[in-house]
């Protein structure tokens, strides 16, 4: 599964995919605005087996860090 598929399992449109989406092509995370989405996402991330190495909070931004 694509990471674009599994954040599309959890956040609940296509804007907000691509939105999150945007920061990893040219920074290298992800980002997330809300506190439960963001543990939702992580939840998905590791049942398919994307590594996460780190996870920050930043400017009301939660920023998940992933290694493909």
């Amino acid at each position: 599964m694509t990471l674009k598929d599994t954040l599309a399992q959890v956040l609940t449109s296509d804007e907000a995919v691509s939105k999150s989406m945007e920061t990893y092509d040219s920074e290298g995370y992800i980002t997330i605005a809300d506190k439960e989405e963001q543990q939702q996402v992580l939840s998905k991330l590791e049942e398919n087996d994307f590594y996460v190495y780190d996870e920050q909070f930043i400017d009301g931004v939660y920023r998940i860090y992933i290694e493909l």
